[in-house]
């Protein structure tokens, strides 16, 4: 019985010994480490946490490894790990399946005994998980392996941004936008180009990336002010972007060329760009860039202007009570240009927003006073424009003086202004004998 008993002792102390190696003997330049397993413990706690607060991923083999140097160097102990724990694997958004483990910097203080206390920083050493170099090998008080590369995780994808946001980022690996050409809006102060504009499934990189969150899109767009008819002001203040009724929020600024203005926007919802100045309120639809109804289109135009360079004589006729006078009148028109706000004249504009301000370079000269140069009354003045319409010139400046304008459509491309007719001044009529025309092309776009 005794003897049976024996065996069966010695039986049971193998099998703890197969079970439960002893643990390897871990040492900081030279001294043992106490409770190295509470220190691991602490620093898997730390990155567990940091793993959830960034939005990372890990898995039940993901643990943190003492560093020890396959070759030690001279007055090492090969024993001796490094100051730093390696931590894995983990995975956050935009990381590299190849790099997964976290450096974990260690302070060291000697205990009262021959062993020194290593603690675990909170915060890995850089952000970005590393691959384990091969001059390292990985160990455990506990001897458990490190699982190379990613095992079994995947690349998480950005968490959702919040369901109102409005802000300005880069795009991270997201393909930017499609480019606008010409969606504009310019005022009378000022003026903004929508460069770009598209909705996009993520922006930002790493720990800053969001997506789009449930029934929500991202809408990624970039501005850039431009001048005003009469001013170069900053639209900063004048632009919003309109969601729905009593959903406008001023449009945030861009810090750089790379960082895109980025809105949420509910699933089916069409957002608006709008610029409210000079007394107009002019939209664009995002993300097109299709200008609304009332914008004042003229100012969106390449061309605007033209050059006509043409002089030709008009005889005229002039009678009152004391007879008729018969005279050549030598008439310029030089150029002519499109506005809708003029540097002279600001607070006049066309009655619509679909309209424009034609302005001639017009004058005549008499032949007794070769030098004095002259304006037509309005009365004297037609266009006639390809389509047939007819529209009678306006004088926008005081009296005495003359600054004659059409109001035509804000896609005039060509029309003819023609000299005629008659007109009475106090007891004096001015009659044309022989119209004179003037083609004026101006280039469409």
């Amino acid at each position: 019985m005794i003897a049976a008993t024996a065996a069966v002792v010695v039986a049971a102390g193998l099998t703890a010994w197969l079970v439960w190696p002893s643990e390897p003997t871990l040492t900081y330049q030279g001294r043992r480490i106490a409770d190295p397993g509470a220190v691991l413990t602490a620093a898997e706690s730390s990155v567990h946490a940091l793993v959830t607060t960034r939005h990372g991923v890990d898995s039940a083999a993901t643990r943190c490894y003492f560093t020890e140097q396959r070759k030690a160097g001279s007055g090492s102990k090969k024993t001796d790990v490094d100051a730093l724990l390696r931590c894995g694997p983990v995975l956050f958004v935009d990381g590299d399946r190849a790099k997964t483990y976290l450096s974990i910097p260690l302070t060291s203080a000697p205990d009262s005994g021959s062993k020194v206390t290593l603690t675990p920083g909170v915060t890995p050493r850089s952000n970005d998980p590393d691959a384990v170099p091969d001059s390292v090998r990985l160990v455990r008080p506990d001897g458990k392996k490190a699982r190379t590369g990613a095992a079994e995780l995947t690349v998480p994808q950005p968490p959702p941004a919040e369901k109102d946001v409005l802000t300005t980022s880069d795009l991270g690996p997201t393909k930017a936008p499609k480019a606008l050409a010409n969606a504009r809006m310019i005022g009378k102060s000022t003026g903004v180009a929508l460069v770009s504009s598209g909705f996009v499934p993520r922006y930002g990189s790493g720990d800053g990336a969001r997506s789009a969150p449930a029934g929500m899109q991202l809408l990624a767009f970039q501005v850039r002010d431009e001048r005003g008819e009469l001013d170069a002001a900053t639209a900063a203040d004048k632009l919003t972007l309109t969601l729905g009724p009593g959903r406008a929020r001023p449009v945030p600024a861009t810090a750089s060329d790379d960082e895109y203005v980025i809105a949420t926007v509910p699933a089916g919802r069409a957002p608006t760009l709008v610029l409210d100045e000079g007394g107009y309120r002019q939209t664009l639809a995002l993300p097109a860039g299709k200008p609304g109804k009332d914008n004042l289109a003229v100012l969106t135009r390449r061309h605007r202007s033209t050059v006509v360079g043409k002089t030709v004589p008009v005889p005229v006729t002039i009678s009152g009570a004391g007879g008729s006078l018969n005279l050549t009148l030598t008439v310029s028109l030089r150029n002519a240009g499109l506005d809708f706000w003029l540097p002279r004249y600001a607070d006049k504009h066309p009655t619509k927003p679909g309209d424009a301000l034609l302005v001639l370079d017009l004058s005549y000269t008499e032949p007794e006073d070769p030098g004095q140069v002259f304006g037509f009354d309005p009365q004297l003045l037609k266009l006639k424009l390809p389509d047939g319409r007819t529209f009678s010139a306006r004088n926008l400046a005081s009296a005495g003086k003359v600054f004659d304008v059409f109001e035509v459509p804000a896609g005039f491309t060509s029309g003819t202004l023609q000299i005629t007719g008659s007109e009475q001044v106090d007891a004096v009529t001015l009659t044309v004998n022989n119209a004179a025309r003037f083609q004026i092309v101006i280039p469409a776009g």
